[in-house]
């Protein structure tokens, strides 16, 4: 009876998958009819966007005009050299009275990290002599909640003599005791330091404060403003401070954000085509379009313009560059020994970058490598944190390292991995799964050597006087005292304890998450505590039907949702707009890739969020589907009633995970294999997946 029941939900699963009938489906001249509306609907919402463009900047020159008639305005703009600090607040006085405050959200305290400067204000103040006094307060990334904020505050007397000014405050070391210190630049009305600013002698390389503060306007989302200021300073200074490469570029890559790839793809090819420019600026436009045409998946086409357009002599940061992007279009391509190559041509010139040592590494082990890239994982995973995407990278690093070094079995190694990971961060959950299972198949000891004091990470849940010792209490798991007797296996499982318990009070949304409830009743069942491993079951059940029913919930409104297809909208409410024109970006820019882990270039900003169309379709609810769907009725009607029911499980379900068992979660959440016992020997291993980077 319960096969019978089994294939009717097969059966009826499989006729709702079904494709719709002949009578249904659209004909090629319909759909060919809805894309030409579709072309034509994108070409006007292009055109709206050029007029309010031009509308903006006709509206902001007027504000100026009549806001600072006599020229003295003053803006004030503030930038952070420390790549692991975050503002939280900053507060400007003018002549000793206040003038503005600013309260910094996280993400727009991260863009400040960026090489940005955010303008804070724009003041209008009388000729003379003004003293400017900005004092600013944060935290290191690595600091706790409850330690002291770090304090800065500097002064700086400007003058006003009918010509508007600009100056900048920097967070950047000083001293021989690498202190933060706020230091004062004034900029001129043409973009340029003025003499006798208090510059360090790097200053000559940095990038325009125009470029700079654009860079902020688009990392923080405001890509409309971001244009409007660049074409507002275009028409005030003219072409001869307009045609600076930098501002050329920042403009394109926010043409490119905001859904107008085509004028920037314009713009760059009259940089490109221009011979009396430096060669240097004509490299950085081809490598520009370079990495336009990988985000949008034409790997050969660029590969082809590279070796066409580049002219001697190349620089050494475009060389790294345009190696970058051979690697990485090879990679996409799946030629994995031409990467390679083009990789060690990149070290040839310098010590590779740690997002190109860790593709390096992902191309070792698909080349076959595998030793070769597990060391070349190491390095990167060991780095220090300069920046929060480093700080990322690190954490995709060990735990690409660790779910390999688990495949290998070679649970000890994985462990240290694994344990190197953040505490919090995007990587956090799946690494405390992937660390439970080398705690619990590991032989050794948790020791505290070299584990990273710097910042929390998964290492401090296994620290010294934690309270390890309750957590069968914590998580309402009573043995008996046969099943204590068997000292061996219930230390393994109190160890890996320790780090799904962390992940069991977490963000049941998450797949890790989910494949920790099914993971501790599999550990429980290997330690012959069944009943117990049966009221977990049946508690991951009702969680996944929880979470089945919210899916369902949002995938009705999402459906409900008007012209709900009509735009692919990312965080920005300004860019993302249908682009059809052009084929569509193959993968998130910006971010550490399935294959390759991409460096953040001139076109590929801030990460953009998946549709949410997506969300019905994730392994949450597959794995929903797995555990739920085949299980009797009576059997879901006992897990209603809670873990602390003592009755017998149905054999359907007891038959189906004694087939299955549960899933286990892989890096990137892809390749998910069941645990599965090894050898009938009793003891179960999980199914690792093969090498996710």
């Amino acid at each position: 009876m319960n096969r019978i029941k089994t294939l009717v939900c097969l059966a009826l699963a499989s006729l709702v998958s079904l494709p719709l009938s002949t009578a249904q489906a659209i004909d090629q001249d319909t759909a060919d009819a809805q894309l030409q509306t579709l072309r034509t609907l994108d070409d006007r919402i292009r055109t709206i966007k050029q007029d309010a463009l031009n509308l903006s900047v006709d509206l902001e020159l007027l504000e100026q005009a009549v806001l600072f008639p006599d020229g003295n305005a003053v803006s004030v703009y503030l930038t952070v050299d420390l790549k692991a600090f975050v503002v939280e607040t900053a507060r400007l006085s003018v002549n000793g009275e206040q003038a503005t405050v600013i309260d910094y959200q996280f993400n727009d305290a991260v863009s400040l990290t960026r090489d940005a400067a955010h303008e804070m204000t724009r003041l209008d103040l009388a000729r003379g002599t003004h003293s400017l006094s900005l004092e600013i307060s944060g935290r290191y990334a690595e600091d706790a909640e409850t330690a002291p904020p770090v304090r800065r505050t500097q002064t700086y007397q400007v003058t006003l003599n009918g010509q508007p000014k600009s100056v900048e405050f920097v967070l950047e070391w000083t001293g021989r005791r690498r202190e933060p210190r706020l230091n004062p630049r004034e900029w001129a009305s043409n973009g340029f330091l003025s003499s006798g600013t208090s510059a360090d002698a790097a200053s000559n390389q940095l990038l325009p404060l125009q470029a700079r503060a654009t860079r902020y306007l688009r990392e923080t989302d405001r890509l409309f403003t971001a244009l409007t200021r660049l074409r507002v300073w275009a028409d005030a200074h003219g072409a001869q401070t307009t045609q600076d490469p930098d501002l050329l570029l920042a403009e394109a890559r926010t043409l490119v954000d905001f859904g107008l790839a085509a004028a920037a793809e314009e713009q760059l090819n009259r940089i490109r085509g221009n011979t009396a420019a430096p060669a240097d600026t004509r490299n950085t436009a081809v490598v520009r379009l370079g990495e336009l045409a990988y985000s949008r998946g034409q790997y050969k086409e660029m590969l082809t313009a590279l070796t066409r357009d580049l002219v001697e002599p190349i620089n050494e940061d475009d060389q790294m560059a345009v190696h970058d992007l051979r690697a990485r279009a090879f990679m996409r391509l799946g030629d994995f020994p031409s990467a390679l190559g083009a990789y060690d041509d990149a070290r040839r010139i310098d010590s590779l970058p740690p997002y190109m040592a860790y593709n390096r590494a992902i191309t070792q082990m698909r080349t076959g490598a595998l030793d070769d890239g597990i060391d070349s994982l190491r390095r990167v995973g060991r780095v220090d944190i300069p920046s929060f995407e480093l700080a990322a990278l690190r954490d995709k690093a060990n735990l690409t390292l660790g779910y390999q070094l688990l495949k290998q079995e070679r649970y000890d190694e994985a462990r240290d991995a694994f344990r190197r990971i953040r505490l919090e961060g995007e990587y956090a959950n799946k690494g405390l799964l992937g660390y439970g299972w080398a705690l619990y198949f590991g032989d050794t000891d948790v020791s505290t050597d070299d584990v990273p004091t710097a910042y929390s990470s998964l290492s401090l849940l296994m620290r010294p006087g934690r309270g390890n010792a309750s957590l069968f209490e914590k998580l309402g798991i009573g043995l008996t005292d046969e099943q204590k007797s068997n000292r061996q296996t219930t230390k393994r499982l109190e160890r890996a304890l320790a780090p799904w318990s962390e992940l069991l009070g977490r963000d049941p949304m998450d797949p890790a998450v989910q494949e920790a409830f099914v993971a501790v009743p599999q550990a429980l069942g290997s330690l012959g505590a069944h009943r117990q491993s049966l009221q977990y079951y049946l508690r991951a059940a009702e969680l996944l039907e929880e979470t089945r029913l919210r899916l369902d919930k949002a995938a009705k409104c999402h459906s409900q949702r008007p012209h709900g297809r009509d735009a692919d909208r990312t965080r920005s409410g300004l860019r993302g707009w249908l682009d059809l024109g052009s084929p569509r970006p193959a993968e998130r820019a910006g971010n550490v890739l399935p294959i390759s882990a991409d460096r953040e270039h001139a076109f590929s900003g801030s990460a953009e969020e998946l549709p949410r169309s997506a969300l019905p379709r994730t392994p949450l609810r597959q794995l929903a589907t797995c555990y739920l769907g085949l299980w009797q009725p009576a059997c879901r009607r006992r897990a209603s009633r809670g873990p602390g029911s003592n009755r017998r499980p149905c054999p359907g379900a007891c038959s189906h995970f004694r087939r299955r068992g549960p899933s286990y979660a892989a890096p990137g959440g892809r390749d998910r294999q069941p645990i599965f016992r090894n050898g009938g020997t009793g003891t179960t291993k999980p199914g690792f997946p093969r090498i996710e980077s």
